[in-house]
């Protein structure tokens, strides 16, 4: 193995362990606190709505998403679109 082998090979191992470390450990953010006792957090599929399920559930897992949303959910009250989709992804 020549000098840019084991460049490639440390630099293989070094992202491998720092992966593992993240996927053990975590990003260390405050843990969430689950809302209701025994119940899974989700939407019921009500058939062929798996995907759209997906995308809700993703989008509630992005804390700038939430931010925003919150923002213009408090500022445009009557837009009931905006209210009602902030009002189903703060009950996941």
């Amino acid at each position: 193995m020549d000098g840019g082998d084991r460049i490639l090979v440390a630099a293989g191992l070094t992202a491998a362990v720092v992966v593992g470390a993240f996927v053990l450990w975590g990003p260390g953010g405050a843990p969430r606190v689950r809302k209701r006792r025994g119940q899974i957090a989700g939407l019921q599929n009500l058939g062929r709505t798996c995907f759209l399920n997906t995308l809700l559930q993703a989008l509630a897992a992005c804390p700038t998403f939430i931010e925003w949303l919150k923002k213009y959910a408090k500022a445009d009250a009557h837009n009931s679109m905006i209210t009602t989709l902030y009002t189903v992804i703060e009950g996941l």
